[in-house]
C-alpha cells in the first residue's frame, strides 16, 4: 500500500513529540538528567535483533532512569524489510521505559522515507529543547551512502546555533560526521557529510558544545572516536558506536549525564554485552552554562510548514 506524506503549516513553534508513556522516569526529586545516545541498529535478519534487545535490557535493568533517547540513524537495513523492522522497533522501544525518543534518518532509513515517516512520525530536521540544552537533529535527506543535508536544513541549524549562543548548551546530531571532525573514517566519501564547509564556516565563529554521529559503527578500541577540534571552537565530535555488532565489537552506545546547576556533561561509553561502562572512554565536557531544567518533558521545535500528518 502506498503511503502519502502530507505536510501542514505549523509556524515554527515548540510542541511535544511523545514517546512511550512516562513511567518511573518522571521522578521529580532527581537532580540528574540522563540521555541515551545510540545508532545503527539495522538488523540484517531477525536473529540480529537480539543485539538491540541486549542494549534495551541493559538500559532498563542496570542504569538509573533515562529521560530521553537519541537515535542517530539507521534503524533498518533493507527497504524490503522496512515495515516489519519498524513495527519491531516501535514495539521493543516501549520496553525500555524511556519516555521520550528522538530519531533521525540514516542512509539505510532513506531507502524508504515513506516507511520512516509513517512509523517514526518526525520531520527530517527539527530541534529538541530540554531545559537549557538544545539538541539539533539533522537527518540524511537522500538515499546515498554519505550524508546529504539540504540547504534549508543547514539554514535551520545555522539559525538555531546563532540565536541560542547566549542561553543554551548546544548538541548537534547527524548520521555521518563532518570530515573536518578528525573521527575515524570521516574523510572517506561514503562516511562523511557532503557540503561540510557550510557547517565548519559557522563552527569557526559560533559555539557547538557536542556533535554526535554514527554511520561507521567504529569499534571503541580503534581510537579516533572522540575528538576536540580547536579550529572549530573546540567542538567535541563523538562517534556514538553501533548497536549491530561489526568487526568483532560488542554492542555499545553512549550515555550522557547532566546534573542540575552543574556545567559538566559526563559522557560514558556503555558496553551492553558486559553490562558495564568503558572507563577509559569517559569524557567530562565543560559546558558554557550550568545545566538547568524545570521539567523532564522536552519540547520539540518544528520548522515552519513541515509537520507530518498521517
Amino acid at each position: 500500500m502506498a503511503v502519502t506524506v502530507v505536510f501542514a503549516v505549523f509556524s515554527s513553534v515548540k510542541i511535544s513529540i511523545a514517546g512511550t508513556p512516562p513511567g518511573n522516569n518522571t521522578v521529580k526529586n532527581r537532580d540528574s538528567y540522563i540521555i541515551w545516545a545510540h545508532s545503527d541498529i539495522q538488523p540484517k535478519n531477525r536473529w540480529e535483533r537480539n543485539y538491540y534487545k541486549i542494549a534495551i535490557e541493559d538500559i532498563r535493568k542496570n542504569l538509573p532512569p533515562v529521560d530521553m533517547a537519541l537515535l542517530a540513524g539507521d534503524i533498518i537495513q533493507r527497504r524490503k524489510d522496512a515495515e516489519d523492522d519498524y513495527r519491531w522497533f516501535i514495539k521493543i522501544r516501549r520496553s525500555a521505559s524511556i519516555p521520550y525518543w528522538f530519531e533521525i534518518a540514516g542512509n539505510h532509513d532513506a531507502r524508504s522515507f515513506a516507511h520512516y515517516f509513517r512509523f517514526i512520525r518526525k520531520p527530517l530536521y527539527y530541534s529538541v529543547y530540554a531545559g537549557n540544552l538544545l539538541i539539533i537533529c539533522l537527518s540524511d535527506e537522500v538515499n546515498n551512502s554519505p550524508t546529504e543535508i539540504s540547504e534549508e536544513a543547514f539554514q535551520w541549524w545555522k539559525d538555531e546555533v546563532i540565536k541560542n549562543q547566549n542561553r543554551m548548551n548546544i548538541i548537534t546530531v547527524t548520521h555521518a560526521a563532518l570530515p573536518e571532525s578528525g573521527l575515524l573514517f570521516s574523510g572517506i566519501y561514503r562516511s562523511k557529510i557532503l557540503g561540510s564547509k557550510r557547517f565548519t564556516g559557522v563552527l569557526k565563529k559560533y559555539r557547538v558544545d557536542l556533535w554526535l554521529s554514527g554511520h561507521t559503527s567504529s569499534p571503541p578500541g580503534m581510537g579516533y572516536n572522540e575528538n576536540f577540534v580547536k579550529e572549530l571552537n573546540n567542538t567535541l565530535f563523538i562517534n556514538i558506536s553501533g548497536i549491530r555488532k561489526e568487526l568483532g565489537m560488542n554492542v555499545c552506545s553512549r550515555i550522557l549525564f547532566f546534573k542540575e546547576k552543574s556545567n559538566e556533561m559526563i559522557i560514558k561509553m556503555r558496553d551492553h554485552n558486559k553490562r558495564k561502562f568503558i572507563k577509559e572512554r569517559e569524557i567530562r565536557l565543560k559546558m558554557l552554562f550550568p545545566f538547568r531544567f524545570a521539567s523532564r518533558k522536552p519540547l520539540t521545535k518544528i520548522p515552519q510548514g513541515i509537520i507530518l500528518s498521517p
